[in-house]
């Protein structure tokens, strides 16, 4: 898949989702991530991390990269 160019005209930008996923792409800005619940695979470059719960991502401008949902937040 082709990374797409993501832009933005409003900033600061702040996104809560229950479910992240979200395919390759890549920006001026930098993008923060700060994970609650649940498990999330973030795609940085042509590597790959797990994030869990607690964990914080930094991705700096023009970096290509993606999130794949791992598993949801659990319901408990």
């Amino acid at each position: 898949m082709n990374p797409f160019y993501e832009y933005k005209t409003t900033l600061p930008h702040f996104v809560f989702k229950r479910d992240l996923g979200f395919p390759l792409h890549l920006h001026v800005h930098i993008e923060m991530m700060y994970l609650l619940h649940g498990e999330v695979e973030i795609t940085l470059g042509n590597s790959r991390y797990p994030l869990h719960a607690g964990d914080f991502a930094l991705v700096f401008p023009n970096q290509i990269h993606a999130y794949r949902m791992i598993s949801p937040r659990s319901e408990t």
